[in-house]
């Protein structure tokens, strides 16, 4: 039996998915933890996360985990890179937060901090990255984590 956990991170990944009606050609990974190399992508990393209760009631807890969702553009010049990069955020935003109505193992997707940067190396095109931080709320049987609450 799958865990409610698994169910609502894997159905953020999928939800993850959605950005290639916006953004095309994208790659989505999970848990990617070699140099991203094709562009554009995204990258849940949800297997180093911070997950916590937030309240138990009766038989059910309700969960929140920490993940943070990484997206990488390339463009020919540094000054491109900063449009495709919004671009990038605005689509996978919308995408984890579409995640609520798609997965019923999810209770809530919230936006946290994100960070971002521009990379330029030798011999290559420039490059800019962002790490989205995403709080992912789901509930459980305080017995059973299989069992959605």
């Amino acid at each position: 039996m799958i865990s409610v956990r698994e169910q609502a991170l894997a159905g953020l990944h999928a939800a993850l998915g959605g950005v290639a009606a916006e953004i095309t050609g994208i790659t989505v990974f999970r848990n990617e933890d070699t140099e991203i190399g094709v562009f554009p992508a995204i990258n849940l990393l949800d297997a180093e996360s911070t997950q916590r209760v937030v309240e138990r009631a009766g038989a059910a807890t309700l969960y929140a985990i920490d993940v943070e969702i990484e997206g990488y553009v390339s463009a020919a010049t540094p000054a491109a890179t900063g449009p495709a990069l919004s671009a990038l955020y605005a689509a996978t935003w919308r995408a984890a937060k579409s995640a609520e109505t798609k997965v019923p193992a999810i209770d809530e997707v919230s936006e946290g901090d994100m960070e971002s940067a521009l990379i330029r190396e030798d011999g290559a095109a420039p490059y800019a990255m962002f790490a989205l931080s995403i709080e992912l709320r789901f509930g459980a049987l305080s017995d059973d984590p299989s069992t959605a609450a």
